[in-house]
């Protein structure tokens, strides 16, 4: 898989960020599948997960079919 690029990375997590913020929650499996590749992201993966809890935004590990 190849890096995304800052301004990519940048999109997909404003959009799911307003998804998150939206419905209240997000999971550990959106925020990975936004970062592609978070170990090179490190720093804005802390900032992201810093505004989640700012937002008082629920993290996830998973989520059942019901809760949807």
């Amino acid at each position: 898989m190849s890096k995304k690029s800052l301004a990519a990375l940048t999109d997909a997590t404003e959009q799911l960020f307003k998804l998150a913020t939206k419905q209240g929650f997000v999971t550990q499996d959106d925020i990975l599948e936004a970062f592609g590749e978070p170990e090179e992201y490190v720093e804005q993966l802390d900032e992201f997960y810093d505004r989640l809890m700012q937002a008082d935004v629920d993290i996830f590990e998973s989520v059942s079919e019901g809760y949807l």
